[in-house]
């Protein structure tokens, strides 16, 4: 369907301009046969080619107005403002399912249980806490006074869970989510920040003050929170923005009913998910041993119980987008924009999209966006990883139908109007990713093989195309005022001349409107060229590398040649050649006619 909407919308431009070119043509030899009988009148003085040239004048007259109507309705259907032709909407079947959103766990329990299930999904909905409150913390965290060895810049937010979060919120023998420790009463939440706890907490509490300041990415708030001095500058200048509400599983989720007293389930020894469980027992930045808590709090860790808060995230904001007018989602993404490969996260963010919530990304810097977005091709989230496998095997069943999961996850992140990185990745971005395609190449050897012979044979066609269209219309304005010296002369040899300025003219404008459909011939075969030597490429790596990388993460790079290859061929022959072309030819025209002077001037001016 998409194949055949783009080709009518190809036939119908290409049928445009082939009529704006031919309405250009017949004005032009209108024009030039009027110009022929008002020379011829103006040598013999008789009425009647005085009648026949004021004929002419006429039929000009009317020949003008006309291209002028016909160019002004090319332009609308061009345009798109009289002729639009909406794009194949998708499987209804596909956005029935979609509309769904995650399946709750309350489906599987019994009422009973159920109504226990919606008391913990309100209780930890009520759990937000104001922005002045973790600014509070993390000066705390700064001086020393919570943690000891955090480090701002290396300290990660686990490491800040399990030796400042987890001892600040025990009371006694008992504990509390330290949100609500820090609220007296009741705080729903303005904005749920979707964050991975192996990413710098330094660069969690930067981003949500970026945030709250309007700020695009994170990378000068971090800087300058690293310091009191500095923080106390962002305070000053977040003002009442303060007071706004926010919910941060880290600091919402009671974690003394849960994980304070152990970690994950261990996997089997010698993969590489049990290397991943062995760290979070440490601390990132000193290398010591995560202290367990002997509080006396039930734990409740299975997804099956109502009491479970772990399972209810999705719950959660359905609760809070009924309840809190303008509820929007923050996805803090990390420098290696790991939190896009966590299960729960990407389920939250699909929730969120769902839910018709705004969100909103915070990034550390445009080079963390230009170094990980292609990563993010094909995301699946059968692929995702989680604490566990109960984890993940718990937020795979709330997915209905994963197929229409992924494909909304992919609209998320790579639409060009609305996706997540749409401010991100614009058109700039796209030709430095072009660029960094061709530059991973090698340089081409003396022995070329008939496919790159073939490409280069067919690059030299579309150049001779441009420089052909560029040299007949410098050659047209010649041509027209040889025919009105000669015709002003009574001399009949300007006839020929007058024809082969209607020719040059209508040939310039058929080879510029045929420039597209050559760079067509050209780009295909050369981008599936650049595509098979990156196949071949990454087939020629150790195995080390494949088995370092995700299912389907290196289909998108393998795309990426064509549309490089376009890129640059458009610039190349739609922009580079012809202004180089116009400029030498301008410059050796001044340099006959007007001397080295004037050449110079305009050369360098």
């Amino acid at each position: 369907k998409q194949a055949m909407w783009a080709a009518q919308v190809l036939g119908m431009e290409m049928l445009i301009c082939t009529i704006l070119g031919l309405t250009m043509f017949c004005q032009g030899v209108v024009s030039c046969i009027s110009m022929y009988a008002q020379s011829h009148s103006w040598g013999t003085g008789s009425d009647a080619h005085y009648r026949l040239a004021f004929k002419w004048m006429e039929l000009v007259f009317a020949a003008d107005n006309t291209m002028w109507v016909v160019n002004s309705l090319g332009l609308g259907l061009l345009s798109g403002i009289l002729w639009q032709v909406q794009p194949p909407k998708d499987d209804p079947q596909s956005g029935r399912e979609l509309t769904r959103g995650l399946v709750s766990m309350s489906s599987l329990l019994s009422p009973n249980e159920k109504e226990g299930y919606d008391q913990v999904v309100e209780q930890i909905a009520n759990r937000g806490f104001r922005l002045g409150a973790l600014v509070r913390f993390w000066e705390r965290l700064l001086d020393g006074q919570v943690m000891p060895g955090f480090d701002s810049g290396r300290s990660l937010t686990n490491d800040v869970v399990r030796r400042a979060i987890i001892p600040e919120s025990r009371v006694d023998h008992g504990g509390f989510a330290l949100a609500t420790l820090w609220s007296s009463t009741e705080t729903k939440p303005q904005v749920m920040v979707t964050h991975n706890w192996t990413n710098g907490f330094g660069s969690l509490v930067a981003a949500i003050l970026a945030d709250a300041l309007g700020r695009a990415d994170f990378h000068e708030v971090a800087a300058q929170i690293g310091t009191g001095s500095g923080l106390e500058r962002v305070q000053a200048k977040l003002g009442s923005k303060l007071e706004t509400t926010y919910w941060v599983c880290a600091f919402c989720i009671n974690q003394h009913a849960s994980i304070c007293a152990g970690f994950a389930p261990e996997p089997p020894k010698g993969t590489p998910e049990w290397a991943v469980w062995d760290r979070r027992r440490y601390d990132s930045v000193t290398g010591e041993a995560f202290g367990l808590c002997n509080c006396r709090v039930e734990k409740v860790l299975s997804h099956t119980d109502a009491r479970c808060e772990l399972n209810k995230f999705d719950d959660m904001m359905t609760h809070l987008a009924w309840q809190v007018e303008g509820f929007t989602q923050l996805i803090v993404v990390d420098d290696v924009f790991d939190v896009l490969y966590r299960a729960w996260c990407v389920a939250e963010i699909f929730e969120a999209s769902v839910l018709g919530m705004e969100s909103r990304i915070q990034v550390s810097s445009q080079d963390a966006v230009d170094l990980n977005y292609d990563k993010l091709s094909l995301l699946d989230v059968r692929q995702c990883t989680a604490s566990s496998q109960a984890d993940k095997e718990m937020i795979m069943a709330k997915i209905s139908d994963v197929e229409a999961f992924n494909l909304k996850i992919q609209e998320l992140v790579f639409s060009e109007e609305m996706g997540l990185f749409a401010k991100w990745v614009g058109g700039n971005e796209r030709s430095r990713h072009a660029g960094r395609i061709v530059r991973t190449f090698e340089p081409p050897v003396t022995s070329l093989p008939q496919a790159d012979v073939r490409c280069w044979a067919l690059l030299i066609v579309g150049l001779l195309v441009v420089g052909s269209s560029k040299t007949m219309g410098f050659l047209a304005p010649f041509a027209l005022k040889r025919a009105v010296d000669l015709l002003s002369r009574q001399d009949y040899l300007g006839l020929p001349w007058l024809a082969i300025f209607a020719a040059l003219k209508g040939m310039t404008q058929a080879l510029n409107n045929s420039k597209t459909a050559v760079l067509c011939f050209i780009a295909r075969p050369m981008g599936r060229r650049l595509a098979g030597r990156l196949f071949a490429k990454l087939l020629c790596l150790d195995l080390q590398f494949h088995a370092m990388r995700r299912t389907g993460e290196i289909l998108r790079k393998l795309e990426r040649p064509p549309r490089a290859v376009d890129t640059l061929l458009r610039a190349l022959l739609f922009t580079l050649v012809p202004i180089f072309y116009e400029l030498v030819v301008v410059f050796f025209l001044l340099l006959s006619r007007a001397g080295t002077d004037v050449a110079a001037t305009v050369l360098f001016t």
